[in-house]
């Protein structure tokens, strides 16, 4: 019974993901790299150029790399929920001194840290083998292992890699808010020497090779806009200066509450829906409620979603009744200034609460809106 339980929830969850998100593939490429030794990381053209990941046999060129992504490159124009692949692209840069190999990579959530030379705080130690990071750059998350073969310049290395459930979330939030996602490479065993281009080895050097590159496949939250128009009857007021207050209900998202305005023809715009099937109340301060059952957004924007708002519930309880009429004498005869002005009663929008005022409220009393 437990199994039939899961497995009803495992396919819920599928066919609602199905319905509202979608997995993509998408890819940078670097915008900085370090090679760093015992001495800091390397300076000079080739701390840039070259991306170095030596052991300890190497003595004062042991080194681990660290190597920066940026979220906002990747391009992403929707909410990511998950993120399901990883894959780190590496192209080789050969030297005299390249030996084969296995290397690590991390993720660092360290991304504050300096990586520049002269400035930087980060050294290579050599009592945290066979890595060489020990305490720094914490906290790192284990994404796997991969070899380096020495070969010709620009042979692509991919390395397919995990991302654990700890860090998990802490990519998502960096995927969102478009912030920093660093890579740490590291020797996995004291003899490799692997020699990779860096992020402006293309640019300085001739032949060029391509720089370390990030691709991920992520799940994406596709959300779409609910557009119609609003008629607020028997006002002849601003209408772009009066607050919508539009409730989104539905089974898949709850109760979810927005604020719109309308143009000048009283158009409006709901935006970033998830899909799925709502009813959707419209409600302006002294305008009746109207609820618009089962608009069903499924994969494209939804248009025409129009309503009429009934005007004269003074007090906002949904209703037009006599404690409207009761508001509406008490502010009878007022204009903004005096002490018994009350905006509400001013049901035509006209700045004076009048006859008109009254005629609007008789014409509509004893109706009630949707709930």
């Amino acid at each position: 019974m437990r199994l039939r339980v899961v497995l009803v929830l495992v396919l819920f969850v599928v066919a609602i993901a199905g319905a509202w998100a979608q997995f993509v593939t998408v890819g940078a490429n670097a915008v900085n790299n370090a090679t760093v030794q015992p001495g800091g990381p390397r300076g000079g053209l080739f701390g840039k150029v070259f991306f170095n990941i030596e052991g300890n046999q190497f003595g004062s060129f042991a080194s681990f790399g660290v190597v920066d992504f940026s979220a906002a490159d990747f391009g992403l124009s929707a909410a990511v929920a998950d993120v399901q692949g990883i894959t780190l692209k590496l192209y080789d840069a050969p030297a005299s001194f390249s030996a084969n190999g296995t290397v690590r990579v991390w993720l660092s959530e360290a991304t504050a840290v300096d990586i520049e030379p002269t400035t930087s705080p980060l050294r290579w130690n050599a009592s945290a083998l066979p890595d060489g990071v020990g305490n720094q750059l914490q906290p790192l998350h284990l994404l796997g292992s991969g070899t380096y073969t020495k070969t010709t310049l620009d042979t692509e290395f991919v390395y397919t890699l995990t991302v654990p459930a700890s860090a998990r979330q802490y990519l998502v939030e960096r995927l969102n808010s478009r912030g920093r996602i660093r890579l740490v490479v590291t020797p996995a065993e004291d003899g490799v020497a692997a020699t990779y281009a860096g992020h402006n080895h293309y640019r300085e050097r001739t032949p060029p090779a391509r720089p370390p590159r990030l691709e991920l496949t992520v799940l994406a939250l596709t959300r779409f806009n609910i557009l119609g128009n609003v008629q607020l009857l028997d006002f002849g007021g601003d209408i772009t200066q009066v607050p919508i207050i539009v409730t989104l209900r539905s089974v898949e998202a709850g109760v979810i509450e927005r604020r719109v305005y309308l143009d000048a023809n009283g158009n409006y715009t709901i935006p970033d829906v998830e899909p799925g099937i709502y009813d959707i109340a419209f409600k302006a301060s002294h305008w009746l409620q109207v609820v618009v059952r089962e608009v069903n957004v499924v994969n494209a924007d939804v248009t025409g979603v129009n309503v009429a708002l009934l005007n004269g519930d003074v007090d906002g309880d949904n209703e037009i009744t006599l404690f409207d009429f009761g508001e509406l004498v008490a502010a009878f005869g007022s204009l903004p200034e005096d002490t018994n002005w009350n905006p509400e009663a001013d049901l035509d929008g006209d700045g004076e609460v009048t006859l008109f005022d009254f005629g609007i409220l008789v014409q509509n009393f004893g109706a009630i809106g949707d709930e």
